[in-house]
């Protein structure tokens, strides 16, 4: 997250540059299980939703853990776009 949070940050880059985005950290598959979470609690727990929020909405601070921000169309339309391969 951090590592995006910088790409981001240092090239300007949006949502709606993002065609699709792969993850691979091995050592978390057991953590971050939810891959199209539900709810604010399981958004917690899903990498998707983390790197969706960072490039929808440039951070990914404790405020955005809520299911209000969860599920507008943009930030749901982004989890879709992004695979956490394990």
């Amino acid at each position: 997250m951090t590592e995006l949070l910088r790409l981001v940050r240092l090239n300007s880059i949006h949502s709606t540059d993002v065609d699709r985005s792969k993850w691979a950290p091995a050592q978390y598959a057991n953590t971050l299980i939810h891959h199209h979470p539900t709810n604010a609690l399981q958004a917690k727990f899903s990498m998707e939703f983390c790197m969706a929020i960072i490039l929808v909405d440039g951070t990914a601070d404790l405020t955005k853990f809520t299911d209000a921000v969860r599920d507008p169309d943009d930030v749901q339309a982004m989890i879709n776009r992004v695979r956490f391969l394990c």
